[in-house]
């Protein structure tokens, strides 16, 4: 059975599992793909910020080391 391209949870879900993995640019396509779907939910906007700081966090530690 297919995913639902349309089922913004499911992106969402998707989004916040792969940051909690600590895998960021894996995880902004999905929250990404949420936001398309839901551009005025504060929940997917938040997670959107957190995930591009975090992002931002880790390469800036690659580039320390």
């Amino acid at each position: 059975m297919a995913a639902d391209a349309t089922y913004c949870k499911g992106h969402f879900r998707k989004g916040l599992a792969m940051h909690a993995q600590k895998k960021y640019a894996q995880a902004l396509p999905c929250l990404g793909a949420a936001r398309d779907l839901e551009p005025k939910n504060k929940q997917i906007l938040d997670a959107i910020k957190f995930a591009e700081m975090k992002l931002a966090q880790a390469r800036a530690a690659e580039n320390r080391a």
